[in-house]
C-alpha cells in the first residue's frame, strides 16, 4: 500500500507498507507527485484472490462504513 499526501504547496510524502507490519515514510517521487496539488492519494496493490475490492459498490460500502464521520469529500 502507498499513501501519498501533500498539503498545498508544501512537501509531498509517501508512506509505504507491505503486509508484514513495517512501513517507511519518504519524500514522494516525481511520478507520485504528478497531478497532486493537495490531498491524499491511496494506492492499493491487491492479490488475485482480493479482486472483489475493485468493484465500485464494495469500495463505496467500505468507505461509508469506516469514514462516514469524516467532514471532507472522498473521491473515487
Amino acid at each position: 500500500m502507498q499513501v501519498i499526501s501533500k498539503h498545498n504547496e508544501d512537501e509531498c510524502f509517501c508512506w509505504e507498507s507491505t503486509a508484514g507490519g513495517s512501513f517507511s515514510v519518504t519524500d514522494a517521487s516525481d511520478e507520485q507527485k504528478q497531478d497532486m496539488t493537495r490531498g491524499t492519494k491511496i494506492v492499493l496493490f491487491l492479490k488475485e484472490e482480493q479482486l472483489e475490492y475493485l468493484e465500485e459498490r464494495k469500495i463505496k460500502d467500505i468507505i461509508k462504513r469506516h469514514s462516514e464521520f469524516i467532514g471532507f469529500n472522498i473521491e473515487l
